[in-house]
């Protein structure tokens, strides 16, 4: 029963050590338990401040396949993989490179999350949480960089405290705007920051699916987005199915649609077709040369009679 309250105490990624745990105890002191996945201290064990669980959380699965595991990087920064993989990522000496867990091989550089899932050319890897130093493979994911560049944070210094929410110079309202593929999307003028974040999350959902960074993630469960992702698939397919009933018919007089291959075969009523003859050119290279001569001998004839 206890295993099912969300706290830190039950999150995978909580630490406890046994000897800290016994002396708390015997002391009649409450031992909190370290963390390196707190979005204030990534990659460093630090004891977890006792309010409530921060948004990193995930509870502690029933079987131990679904556990996780730390590996050391040196300097007192820590990884996380999962415990099938922490393994064979243990025969190899990691450390910390540009705030990645990577290791040396014959002079390049290799990056732990790369060697989780190899990704193919051209492909990156992006971590959900944003923090690089947790590769389970729940945080990680296979994307291009347009959809890594989906999922990076508010900008720092901007007027409001959501994404996708800024003030007008005049008066005391905000407004809510987008970015996708470098153009800026206006969502409105509103009175409250809460509805600007709302309606950016709602719009962010619809442009950019999973990869979405949202303000309010807690009201956008997986079951809320797949819906929007059905919603815009039948849009799509509606879509195309019109745009190639357009192509594939053609308009008569009489207000019919007709298919293309009907009208090639068979003109509409009242018209007459009169194909256009072709040119005859003569076959042998003798005759064309002749031709092409007196062509000739006619143009210059008439540029000296002066046209005539």
């Amino acid at each position: 029963m206890v295993k099912k309250i969300p706290s830190c105490y039950n999150c995978v990624f909580a630490y406890l050590d046994q000897e800290i745990t016994l002396k708390c105890y015997e002391a009649r002191i409450l031992n909190y338990p370290a963390c390196a996945n707190h979005p204030e201290s990534y990659g460093r064990m630090k004891r977890t401040p006792p309010r409530g669980i921060c948004p990193n959380y995930r509870p502690r699965p029933d079987k131990p396949e679904g556990d996780v595991r730390q590996i050391a990087l040196g300097d007192g920064f820590y990884t996380y993989v999962d415990a099938a993989d922490c393994e064979w990522l243990s025969r190899w000496q990691w450390s910390l490179v540009g705030q990645y867990a990577a290791r040396t091989e014959k002079g390049k550089v290799i990056l732990m999350h790369r060697e989780i899932l190899r990704p193919s050319k051209g492909k990156i890897i992006d971590q959900k949480n944003r923090n690089k130093l947790d590769n389970t493979r729940d945080n990680l994911r296979v994307c291009t960089h347009a959809q890594n560049a989906y999922n990076r944070p508010k900008r720092k210094g901007s007027a409001s405290r959501f994404k996708g929410v800024g003030r007008r110079k005049k008066g005391n309202k905000v407004y809510a705007c987008v970015y996708c593929r470098g153009d800026q999307f206006h969502l409105g003028v509103f009175e409250d920051e809460l509805d600007a974040a709302r309606v950016h999350d709602a719009q962010a959902v619809e442009l950019f699916g999973e990869f979405a960074q949202l303000n309010f993630p807690e009201e956008w469960p997986q079951e809320r987005r797949d819906a929007v992702a059905r919603e815009k698939a039948k849009g799509r397919r509606k879509t195309s199915s019109a745009t190639e009933a357009r192509r594939t018919q053609r308009r008569t007089p009489q207000g019919r649609r007709r298919s293309v291959a009907a009208t090639q075969a068979s003109p509409s009523p009242g018209r007459t077709t009169n194909p256009k003859p072709k040119r005859q050119t003569p076959k042998n290279k003798k005759a064309r040369r002749k031709t092409d001569f007196t062509t000739e001998t006619r143009i210059t004839r008439r540029r000296k009679t002066g046209g005539k």
